[in-house]
Order: C-alpha cells, then structure tokens, then sequence
C-alpha cells in the first residue's frame, strides 16, 4: 500500500542513521511503540495471573524502588506527573516491500497517575497521551491517548469488590495484525473498557470472577491519493464473562482454574455473500504459579478454547490454547524472561481467525546500581484457521536504560523486525525494519 521505491544506496543510508542513533540510544524493544500485542484477542486474560506474588523483585522493581519517581503528595493521594520526549529513526516506516525511503520522527507523551493511600481501599486515576510526527511521512502522524479509572471496596480482609473503565485511541499492532503490514501501519481505533470485579479467600483458596465489555471502533484508512477507505464492518462490542479458582498448595505455589465465556456482536449486519460474524467464544484454562526466592517466579497455563458463530455460513473454530511467562533469576545482576503464548485471534476480513503462536527471550544485566542494559528476541507466527497463508515475524533487539535519581530516565533501542508470508502470495509483501528511538522522561 506505501511502497516507495528509491536507490539501495539511500535505504542502506538510512539503516546507518539509525545504527548511529541506536548507538548513543535505546529504549525498550519497540522502536516506535510498536509492542508485539493486538487488539484482536478474541478471548483477552482479564483475570490476572498472580505472576508476581512479590517474594522476588526483578531488577527493574528494584532500580524503580531506589530511583524512580517520589511523586507528589496531596492528603493521602499520590500524584505521579511525567513528560516523555523522544527521537527515533526508520529505514522502513511503510513497513513495506521493496527499497523504502526512511524518515525519523519526533515524539512527547505527557501523562500523570493518581493514587490513594488508604489503609482499605484503593482508587487509581490515569491518563497519558503519546503524540508523533514524522518529518516526511505525514499520512503517519498520530496522536495516541489513554484515560482510566480504577477502584477496589474491601468488604473484609478477604473479600473485595472492584470496577475499571478505561477509553483509548490507539495505533494498530502491524506485526500481529490479521491486515497486512502495510495497510496495519496506518490504522488506528477506539477502545472503551468497563469491568467489574469480586474476589474472595478463605484459607488457602480464592475465588474471583470479572464481568467485562469492550468496544472497538476503527478510523477509516488514508491511502496515497487521499482516498479513505471506511473500516466500520471491523467495528464489534464484545460481553465476556470469567472466573478463575486458585489453590495455594506452597506460600509460593498456586494451581489455578480460569474459564472465560465471549460474546462478539459486530456493529455490521454483514450481507448475503458475507454475512455477520457474530459469535460466542469460550476457553478454559489450567495453570501453576510459583515464585520462588533468590530462583525463579512465573506462570504456565494450557487449556482448549472454541469459537461458534451464529451465521451457519461459519464453522467452528477450535483448538489449543496456552500462555506463560517465567523470569530465571540468574544471579543478583542478571534477570532472564521467556514469555509464550498460543492465543485465537479475529481476522480482520473474511470471517477467518488465526492463531498467534509467540515467544520471547529478555535478558537483562545491571552493570550498574541505575544502568540496566538488555538483549531481546522474538518469534511469533499467524497461522490462518482457513487460509493456508501465514505470516512468520522475527524480531531482535538491543537496550540501555539509565535511571537517574529520582527525577528523569534515559531509555536508548534499537530493534530489527522481519515478516514473511508463506507461501508468497500476490499483495502481501515481505519486508523488514531496521529502527531506532531514544527517549527522555521527566518525572518529579
């Protein structure tokens, strides 16, 4: 859809510029905000996983205790304001075919958290904002904001209530996406969240359920010649219901049961040769816990998930369904986490759905008390329930995050991204991207 094709001399001149800038900056694997995650999740985890049972801390836990931010205190409300500026660089910004042309971009994203400071109780207020310019690609400005709400009544020591409302506009995750990169790039949505949660021990069991809706709303799509092209039959609300069951069998074991019930009802009334995709969604999950001090802490669950639609014209989709996420405490300087997960997403046309299977490697080393360097890779694959098409994303990655005392932190990347289609197909371009952003955020 962008594919702009100019001299390899300048495609690889731009893949220096942001090796130059990667070299004196980093931040955090995603070169422009681009975290490997997408709003499609037919099923999301709204329940947490209790990955963190706080009987370790990962070293970034530990530098934020020694270094981050104090915030501001009102009564017995904490105010945490921060303004995050940034630099970053993109030998292939279209994420598209070919020999692109680069661009840089500048970024600032203000936001600012409030929380109480109650014995019982707890509220939680937030709101950010992340603004982008590119000084050539205008088509790929954006302006990303956040605002939300949260709050727990605890009923007893074992027994709590709590609701969550949270509306944003975001850009679509391109890497994951069921839309082909190039088109993803582009494509931007609303979502509005509202929850309700409940949760109760006794002894060593508890009990938690979450009634949950989300809205997602799509912008429509601005191509080359100013055309735009409407995205309302991706426009869907969808009702979930969850409930999960933990049994401490250890102080730092637990085995848990989740079981998570969707329906997805689509603004579109669809037509006769494609009709609505409305449908209901289950998955069931059995999982572990463990956080063991000084070794290792983390989370591993598998189970089955099914999704049924309402319109004859759909089979059924089925199949296995897992995720995890484990952190090996190597020694005192030396964090090393895998994250997985096999998860059934919507495809964005067509009635089809794909399973993302992922995995992550992140080490991490403290050289020092406040500078925090770190490796990444990745390797995801989008595999079509209907379509023998699939995508393959390979993904590396470099970081230094430097955290001064208490009032601003210094974050430096660089990351290289590839996805391929298989089997090549006509429309769905290959391509890579080679990506910088340094980051300056200043918080009291």
């Amino acid at each position: 859809m962008a594919t702009r094709t100019t001299g390899r001399s300048r495609a690889w001149a731009w893949r220096l510029c942001a090796v130059l800038l990667a070299a004196c900056c980093t931040p955090a694997m995603q070169a422009q905000g681009q975290a490997l995650v997408q709003d499609g999740i037919i099923i999301d985890p709204v329940l947490p996983l209790d990955y963190d049972q706080d009987r370790n801390l990962s070293l970034r836990e530990q530098i934020l205790l020694e270094y981050g931010p104090l915030g501001i205190r009102r009564g017995t409300l904490l105010i945490l304001p921060r303004v995050g500026t940034g630099i970053g660089a993109s030998d292939n910004p279209f994420l598209a075919g070919g020999d692109p042309d680069g661009d840089i971009y500048a970024r600032i994203s203000p936001g600012v958290d409030v929380r109480s400071d109650w014995a019982r109780h707890r509220i939680d207020l937030n709101a950010s904002a992340v603004l982008t310019r590119f000084a050539s690609e205008q088509r790929l400005n954006r302006n990303e904001w956040d605002l939300g709400a949260s709050g727990r009544l605890d009923l007893s020591d074992y027994a709590n209530l709590g609701a969550e409302a949270r509306v944003s506009r975001v850009q679509e995750e391109p890497f994951t996406s069921g839309l082909d990169a190039a088109t993803a790039i582009l494509s931007r949505y609303r979502r509005a969240f509202g929850a309700l949660r409940a949760a109760r021990q006794a002894g060593r069991t508890r009990l938690s359920a979450t009634a949950a809706v989300e809205d997602y709303s799509f912008a429509d799509l601005e191509q080359d010649d100013g055309v735009r092209i409407s995205q309302a039959a991706r426009d869907r609300r969808d009702f979930t219901g969850a409930a999960q069951a933990e049994y401490a069998f250890t102080p730092g074991g637990v085995v848990y049961l989740q079981g998570n019930y969707v329906v997805t009802d689509y603004q579109f009334p669809g037509t006769t040769l494609e009709p609505a995709r409305d449908s209901q969604s289950w998955r069931l999950l059995a999982g572990v816990n463990a956080d063991l001090p000084g070794r290792f802490r983390g989370t591993i669950a598998a189970g089955y998930t099914r999704r049924g639609f309402d319109d004859p014209a759909y089979e059924p989709i089925s199949g296995l369904s897992a995720q995890g996420e484990l952190t090996w405490f190597a020694d005192p300087l030396t964090n090393v986490t895998v994250r997985g997960r096999r998860l059934l997403q919507e495809a964005p046309i067509g009635g089809d759905a794909f399973f993302e299977n992922s995995a992550r490697l992140t080490v991490e080393r403290a050289v020092r008390r406040n500078l925090l360097l770190g490796v990444s890779g990745y390797a995801g694959q989008i595999n079509y329930v209907r379509s023998p098409l699939d995508f393959r994303v390979r993904q590396a990655g470099a970081s230094a995050e430097y955290f001064a005392p208490r009032w601003y932190d210094l974050r430096l990347g660089l990351t290289y991204t590839r996805r391929n289609a298989s089997p090549a197909t006509i429309g769905v371009a290959d391509f890579d991207e080679l990506a910088a952003l340094l980051t300056l955020t200043i918080h009291p």
